[in-house]
């Protein structure tokens, strides 16, 4: 029986992992760890699906644009035979096939190709940018996950320091001032941890829509970061982003797409479009009811359009041209804005830095040794207890900041990435 109920178990369990509504079984909710969440994003990410089809559809695309028209197969039946110097016609079966003047399918096979360049370096950026938020939401978590047991303790110190200055205002009228900002405290306190966890729970929801996950339990806890720095400076990192940003690249071959298409629309505009065709026609009987006359004809038949003066066509093959200068100037920009936003990124990391080196060097360290002297001595009396009580209420507000303060940091190194690649880093 036990057995019975043990292949029953798994075979369930085989069901919920296989079942795409329930991928969220995958993962676990606790000590999640950033590269497992990465893999099963670009696994269950429906965006990230949807870039991967584009993909598809442009590739499919290329073999569609080097194909010929399709051939036409036509059949007249004449109401009234029509007499001819064979007798009289009265049926006329006719095969035709479309020919593309020489170069103009290589061209569309070009624009198909660079089109499909353009797909894939798109993918690439998507990519980036998915990444990006997955890390910075993972960040947020980190955070979140720590913030509220240290603004709990901080709240209930405070709480504490309130009662021992109410009871020393009986002897000391001038503690009313400290009194009010102690209360005041608490409720700053107590506003920050409900702002917290409504924060913590849109992060929580917004990591699941990017990981694919479509229920289950939320991710509750996530392994620590790397808290690495990274190296390199401004002008080296600016010129890696113009060389390797897929932004970049898609609106460079978009640009090659849009030249081929332009010349394409030139050639369109300027030569004809062929049509051969092999017709086959049935002699009827003729009208004074003699007998078939007996010779089917055959002939070649040969078709040719005049493009020229055609307004469509000359339209077409301006907007093609605009359309390349405006493509040539949207890279020409996008160059600009990477000067801009690496810049920007990069003084974002160094700012926040420097902001977690002074916290962590000489912010925190003399105010832990403080906040251990205060304890050591905090019985020697009230007003004592009072001092040790408020150091620890600063230090743990100094903690928060501080973690705080890592965190933007790491979530400003994610975002320079999503622009500059993976940084080189040191531990």
């Amino acid at each position: 029986m036990k057995g019975i109920l043990g292949y029953l178990a798994a075979l369930f369990g085989l069901v919920l992992f296989s079942c795409p509504g329930v991928g969220w079984a995958q993962l676990p909710t606790e000590g999640l760890g950033l590269t497992q969440a990465l893999d099963y994003a670009f696994a269950h990410n429906p965006e990230w699906a949807a870039e991967e089809a584009k993909v598809r559809q442009a590739e499919a695309l290329i073999e569609a644009a080097g194909g010929w028209a399709a051939p036409k197969v036509k059949l007249q039946q004449a109401i009234s035979p029509v007499q001819t110097r064979n007798g009289p016609q009265d049926q006329v079966l006719s095969f035709s096939q479309k020919v593309p003047f020489p170069g103009q399918n290589d061209l569309k096979v070009k624009r198909a190709k660079a089109l499909y360049q353009a797909a894939l370096f798109h993918k690439a950026l998507k990519k980036r940018e998915l990444i990006q938020k997955i890390k910075s939401t993972y960040f947020d978590l980190w955070l979140f996950e720590k913030l509220p047991d240290l603004l709990a303790e901080s709240q209930e110190a405070v709480e504490k320091l309130a009662d021992i200055r109410s009871i020393e205002s009986q002897k000391n009228q001038n503690l009313l001032t400290s009194i009010f900002e102690t209360q005041a405290a608490i409720g700053e306190s107590a506003f920050a941890l409900a702002q917290i966890r409504d924060e913590q729970v849109d992060a929580q929801a917004e990591f699941d829509r990017l990981l694919g996950r479509t229920g289950g339990a939320p991710i509750r806890s996530v392994q620590a970061p790397n808290m690495a720095v990274f190296v390199g400076e401004t002008a080296g990192l600016i010129q890696r982003t113009l060389a390797n940003h897929p932004k970049l690249k898609e609106l460079v071959a978009k640009e090659q797409a849009a030249a081929y298409a332009a010349e394409l629309a030139g050639n369109l505009a300027g030569e004809p479009d062929l049509e051969w065709g092999i017709n086959y026609i049935k002699i009827g009987p003729s009208s004074n009811g003699a007998k078939d006359s007996g010779k089917d004809a055959y002939n070649l038949s040969l078709a040719m359009s005049l493009p020229w003066g055609n307004q469509t066509l000359g339209a077409k093959q301006a907007g093609a041209v605009a359309g390349a200068e405006v493509a040539l100037s949207s890279r020409a920009a996008f160059e600009h804005t990477i000067h801009e936003q690496v810049s920007r990124h990069y003084n974002h990391v160094i700012n926040a830095g420097r902001l977690v080196e002074l916290f962590e060097q000489k912010v925190l360290p003399p105010a832990r040794r403080a906040e251990q002297i205060n304890r050591q001595i905090y019985g020697g009396g009230q007003s004592r207890l009072s001092l040790s009580i408020r150091s620890k209420a600063q230090l743990l507000n100094l903690e928060i900041k501080a973690l705080k303060a890592k965190a933007n940091y790491l979530k400003s190194q994610a975002a320079l990435e999503a622009w500059t690649g993976p940084l080189d880093q040191t531990p």
